[in-house]
């Protein structure tokens, strides 16, 4: 597994965020998408095994936590966008309000 920690550090050079007070580093992209751009290198790895190995390397898997907090799913979050661009898109012909905070 060296070559795919290795592998992974390259990709995650400019994808890397972090906190210099506490140390704690986190990525840009999703174990799904690092698992992805591996195959194209001939590395078959799962998102699974990513997050393991980025847990090794000391990175902070997060999630959403707003949607999680909500309780919101994948088809509620998509239903949410054609409500709001419906509303930005045709705001008199729908009747809904948009409320902009500046």
């Amino acid at each position: 597994m060296p070559e795919v920690i290795e592998k992974i550090e390259q990709l995650m050079e400019y994808e890397t965020a972090g906190d210099p007070m506490t140390g704690l580093k986190w990525t840009r992209k999703t174990t799904g998408k690092i698992a992805t751009e591996l195959k194209s290198f001939g590395i078959y790895v799962g998102r699974t095994t990513v997050g393991d190995l980025l847990k090794k390397m000391d990175f902070s898997l997060k999630v959403n936590h707003k949607n999680k907090a909500l309780g919101r799913t994948r088809h509620q979050r998509h239903e949410r966008k054609e409500i709001n661009s419906l509303s930005i898109s045709r705001p008199f012909e729908s009747n809904l309000l948009i409320k902009v905070i500046l």
